[in-house]
């Protein structure tokens, strides 16, 4: 009676596994369903100015200077602690 309810276990396991892969292939199966392109739009956009350019370059030039002068402060007082 043993022998016979495992294997009747074995092959519910079995099958499940078989139906539950079966089941994920016809899962994965791409749709058939052809997706039409939308069309594109296209938008002028605005040249850039001199004056933006310049601004911009020198807004860069002067965070480039703030994070130099940070790094060599922080840099100085690292020496300065080092050397007490």
């Amino acid at each position: 009676m043993k022998t016979l309810k495992q294997a009747s276990v074995r092959i519910l396991i079995v099958a499940t596994l078989f139906t539950s892969t079966a089941a994920l292939s016809e899962e994965a199966k791409p749709k058939s369903e052809v997706v039409q392109p939308k069309t594109e739009v296209v938008v002028a956009t605005k040249p850039v100015t001199d004056v933006l350019m310049q601004e911009l370059r020198q807004q860069l030039s002067l965070n480039i200077k703030h994070q130099v002068n940070t790094a060599l402060s922080h840099s100085v007082e690292l020496i300065k602690d080092s050397l007490r």
